[in-house]
């Protein structure tokens, strides 16, 4: 069984004042669309400084202003994974194929 309790716990006054699962910065992700804006947010990059890459991105997005977001949007690569895993999850073990209930294995 796991345990899925904050170590905190909920009552912690600790948790009240700890920030740091707060995004410092966001990147916005659109498309065009024909909405009165022109565009469709499909998404969000939430950018937080205690992960060096990331600060990285907020000071260069800070500093350099619409200049840098040129260049950090020419160069984000893209990739497109279903959400799905596969049925085996990439796992390869032996007398799966003897359980009869396999919907408990895949």
């Amino acid at each position: 069984m796991f345990d899925l309790k904050n170590k905190q716990g909920n009552n912690s006054n600790d948790t009240l004042d700890d920030d740091s699962w707060k995004s410092q910065a966001f990147i916005n992700i659109y498309l065009p669309s024909d909405s009165k804006s022109g565009r469709t947010k499909l998404g969000v990059m939430n950018l937080k400084v205690a992960k060096a890459a990331e600060k990285y991105l907020i000071d260069l997005c800070q500093k350099g202003g619409a200049e840098a977001l040129e260049i950090v949007k020419n160069n984000i690569i893209l990739d497109f994974q279903m959400a799905d895993a596969p049925a085996n999850r990439g796992l390869i073990l032996e007398g799966v194929d003897s359980v009869k209930d396999s919907k408990a294995v895949g």
